[in-house]
C-alpha cells in the first residue's frame, strides 16, 4: 500500500519544522512450484516456478534449464530444489519442492538353464506386476508370471513389467538348448537264425550307454538272439540329457520241412522223398539219386548214406538239413 512518512525537526533554537514524504511497501512475490513428487529411478520431470519475473534455481543434484521459470531433472537420489524469485519491483520470495525416488525391488527371475532338446523348460518371474515377454511366439504365454517353452535353439527371453508404483522393470533369462546324444545308428535288421546282429551307436565323448536286455554300456553291441527281439537303448550325456532308442532284430528262423530224417528200403529197391517246393534244394553227395537240385528226387543208392540238404529262404537265409537212408540187405 501507499503511506507516508513524516520527519519532525527540532532546532536549538526554538525553531521546528516537519517533512512529510508518501512512500510504497510491496507485497512479496507469491512464488509457487508444484507439488513435493515421488518418481521412478530414471525418470525425468520438469518443475515449473511462476509468481516473478526472474527466477534462480539451486539444488544438490544436477539439473538442467528449459527456460527461465522451467527446469529439468531426473534425479538419481532424493533432493530438494530451490527457486528464488524476484518480481518487477525487485522484491524476493524463495519456494522449494522435494523429489523423492521409489525403492525399486527388482525382479526375481528363473536363472540361466539348460534345456535338453525336445524337452520344455518353465521359467517364472515375480515381485512385478504387468509382465510382457519376448519373444512371446515361443511362450505358452506372453503375460504371465509362469511360462513354459519347449524352443530348439538357445534364446534371451527379456521380461519387462511395472512394479507398485508403476515403475519399470526388466530382467532376462537365457535357455541354452542341449542336444541329446545321438543314439542309434543300426535300423531295424532282418537275420537269419544263428548269426550275430551288431548294434551301433554314435560314439560320443561324456555319454553314457545301457543295452536293453543285454545291459551292455558300450556304444556297439554284437547280439545273438534266436528269436525276434527289440533292443534298447538309453543313452545321457554330461549334462543329464537323455535318450531312448529301440531297434528290432528279426531272426528268420529255420523252416520246418516236415520229413522223416531217417528213411529205410531193401537193397536194389528205392524211395522217393517229397520236400516243400518253396525253397531251393541242393542235396550232397549226388550218388543214388535221381536228381540234386529238386524237392523231390527218387533215391536208390545201394549203400546206406547221409545225405545233405542245402536251401535258403527267399530272405537270403541258407539252412542244412540231413537225412539217414538205410539200405536193408536179405
Amino acid at each position: 500500500g501507499i503511506y507516508r512518512a513524516k520527519l519532525f525537526i527540532y532546532m536549538e533554537n526554538g525553531c521546528r519544522d516537519t517533512i512529510s514524504k508518501p512512500f510504497v511497501i510491496h507485497a512479496l512475490p507469491n512464488i509457487q512450484l508444484e507439488n513435493d513428487r515421488i518418481l521412478c529411478p530414471g525418470e525425468a520431470t520438469n518443475i515449473t516456478a511462476t509468481g516473478a519475473v526472474f527466477y534462480s534455481w539451486s539444488s544438490t543434484h544436477p539439473f538442467t534449464s528449459i527456460s527461465n521459470n522451467i527446469i529439468r531433472t531426473s534425479p538419481s537420489f532424493n533432493a530438494v530444489y530451490y527457486v528464488e524469485g524476484v518480481d518487477a519491483n525487485g522484491c524476493r520470495n524463495e519456494d522449494s519442492i522435494a523429489i523423492n525416488i521409489h525403492e525399486v525391488m527388482p525382479l526375481a527371475i528363473s536363472s540361466d538353464t539348460l534345456l535338453c532338446s525336445g524337452n520344455q523348460t518353465t521359467l517364472s518371474v515375480s515381485n512385478g506386476y504387468n509382465y510382457n515377454w519376448t519373444p512371446s511366439n515361443l511362450l505358452n504365454c506372453s503375460n504371465c508370471s509362469e511360462v513354459n517353452t519347449n524352443i530348439s535353439n538357445t534364446t534371451l527371453f527379456i521380461v519387462n513389467a511395472t512394479d507398485i508404483h508403476g515403475c519399470a522393470l526388466s530382467d532376462s533369462v537365457q535357455v541354452t538348448v542341449v542336444p541329446l546324444p545321438a543314439g542309434i545308428l543300426s535300423v531295424d535288421a532282418i537275420i537269419c537264425g544263428g548269426s550275430v546282429a551288431s548294434l551301433t551307436a554314435m560314439p560320443e565323448d561324456n555319454v553314457e550307454y545301457l543295452w536293453l536286455p543285454d545291459s551292455a554300456t558300450t556304444s556297439s553291441i554284437q547280439v545273438y538272439t534266436d528269436t525276434s527281439k527289440t533292443f534298447y537303448l538309453y543313452s545321457k550325456n554330461e549334462f543329464g540329457c537323455e535318450r531312448y532308442d529301440s531297434v528290432l532284430i528279426t531272426v528268420i528262423e529255420k523252416p520246418d520241412l516236415n520229413f522223416d530224417d531217417t528213411l529205410q528200403y531193401c537193397k536194389g529197391n528205392g524211395v522217393q522223398i517229397t520236400l516243400d517246393d518253396t525253397y531251393g534244394y541242393t542235396w550232397q553227395p549226388v550218388d543214388g539219386l535221381s536228381c540234386n537240385d529238386c524237392n523231390n528226387p527218387v533215391i536208390t543208392v545201394e549203400d546206406s548214406t547221409i545225405y545233405s540238404i542245402s536251401f535258403s529262404t527267399d530272405e537270403g537265409c541258407n539252412f542244412r538239413d540231413t537225412i539217414a537212408v538205410n539200405v536193408l540187405t536179405l
